[in-house]
């Protein structure tokens, strides 16, 4: 156990979840989620690029990991939306109250690690959790976390890389719907700093409306991230 979370658990106490389950019958979305339930690969992946260039300034005046900021923007848009907290189990469809980051840490061995932290709110208090869950899971060289937990969000780093493209490792029978994450190396172009982001999800609990969303969400606040401390 890290730090109250279980890993390697046989079943998941689904009992835990705060969640509520969705009346598909009259749920808007019913007809395109049951078209995609049989597509053999029903994920749709989407790259963009990002402004950080206030946002890497904000990081350095509060002394700030970047990469804590970004997971927490990410998180934190994630949680701002229904269509990143649906799940899909057993062909029925839940909605979360909210859901945590899972994501991929480097650790001195070069080999990574799993990493599991609790979403909340407040900037500061997320990113001192962030930075405890690291140490921990580094230390411990975590590897798989709960199977059968599906309120959190999957997320990765690649510093060395600014993509343009890239695919994620999943399971097919059966597909999960959890969101993946990654993003990339920074790079310079005139007065801007930009970071290649990619976005995938089940296409039947999200389509490109709400990436597209996301997209603009974690740029507003990354234009603005002072706002984030009040």
């Amino acid at each position: 156990m890290v730090a109250g979370i279980h890993y390697d658990s046989e079943l998941p106490d689904l009992t835990r979840f705060d969640m509520h389950w969705i009346d598909l019958e009259n749920w808007p979305r019913k007809r395109h989620f049951e078209m995609f339930q049989g597509v053999d690969m029903p994920h749709f992946n989407v790259v963009g690029e990002l402004d950080v260039s206030h946002a890497l300034a904000f990081c350095k005046t509060h002394s700030m990991s970047s990469f804590a900021l970004i997971l927490y923007l990410i998180s934190r848009t994630a949680n701002e939306m229904d269509n990143m907290r649906y799940r899909i189990r057993d062909g029925k469809v839940c909605l979360h109250t909210s859901v945590d980051p899972a994501f991929t840490v480097l650790g001195d061995d070069e080999l990574y690690y799993h990493c599991r932290t609790r979403y909340r709110s407040d900037l500061l208090a997320f990113c001192e959790d962030v930075r405890q869950q690291i140490a921990l899971s580094v230390k411990d060289k975590v590897l798989h976390t709960e199977p059968g937990v599906d309120d959190v969000i999957y997320l990765s780093c690649i510093p060395w890389v600014a993509f343009k493209g890239i695919s994620h490792a999943m399971h097919m029978n059966p597909v999960d719907s959890i969101p993946r994450y990654y993003w990339g190396k920074y790079e310079s172009h005139g007065d801007k700093t930009l970071m290649p982001f990619a976005v995938q999800v089940h296409h039947g609990v999200a389509d490109g409306l709400h990436v597209g969303r996301q997209f603009q969400a974690m740029q507003a606040y990354l234009n603005q991230p002072e706002q984030l401390l009040t």
